[in-house]
């Protein structure tokens, strides 16, 4: 390097800030999507799955409460009132696991959708033999509604509620994983970006320091 010109000097010292200025911004946009990809994650597919879930779980309450009025009541219109609701109640719900099915993307969460699938498939099914029971009105028939609320479709609703417990849980591991990788992405970046200003400071502090001799050093020879 002693043997190379001003101009050499200057065009390899500014070529080694500029390397470093395309190091930086290259390892810059690589945090950068790896925040977007996990803040992605956690805004479209965890936050919406554990709101369609809780709406689910709110509405799995509501129906066994709607079906426990059905029993109490021999009203026909009140009856055919509450089956209205429960209709609505359970469309509202299909509609949410269907929009929850979309978000699914991956094989563990497949596996809990199945089973969550397969307890609520099974609590309708508990729950519709109950009203169809208690739509005959009679004393007896309300009898056996009331047994088998409590003995079929509570152990049920218990069960749908803790698949979906589970969907909950996997759900908020996933949004907690997502959230350390994004502050990860962070402080990682954050580490990088001072690292890559502070060599290329010193890298032009060199370049000063070697083109102000290169020029000095000849004006001193000169001058003597």
């Amino acid at each position: 390097m002693k043997n190379w010109k001003i101009g050499m000097r200057m065009a390899a010292g500014f070529g080694a800030v500029t390397l470093v200025a395309i190091v930086l911004g290259i390892f810059a946009y690589s945090k950068v999507t790896a925040i977007d990809r996990n803040a992605v994650a956690v805004t479209d597919y965890a936050l919406p799955k554990v709101y369609l879930v809780g709406r689910i779980e709110k509405n799995l309450q509501l129906t066994f409460a709607l079906a426990l009025q059905h029993t109490m009541t021999t009203d026909p219109q009140r009856m055919a009132a509450i089956d209205a609701q429960l209709q609505t109640v359970r469309a509202a719900n299909s509609a949410s696991v269907s929009d929850y099915e979309k978000l699914v993307n991956n094989d563990k969460g497949r596996a809990l959708l199945q089973d969550f699938q397969a307890a609520r498939t099974a609590f309708w099914a508990a729950t519709d033999e109950t009203l169809q029971t208690s739509r005959l009105g009679t004393a007896d028939a309300k009898r056996r509604t009331v047994e088998m609320l409590n003995l079929r479709v509570q152990p049920l609703q218990e069960k749908y509620a803790q698949a979906a417990e589970n969907v909950v849980a996997l759900n908020k591991t996933g949004a907690d994983e997502a959230g350390k990788s994004i502050l990860d992405a962070v402080d990682s970046a954050q580490q990088g970006i001072i690292t890559g200003l502070v060599i290329a400071l010193v890298i032009g502090i060199g370049i000063s320091i070697v083109i102000t001799r290169g020029i000095t050093a000849p004006l001193a020879a000169a001058s003597s």
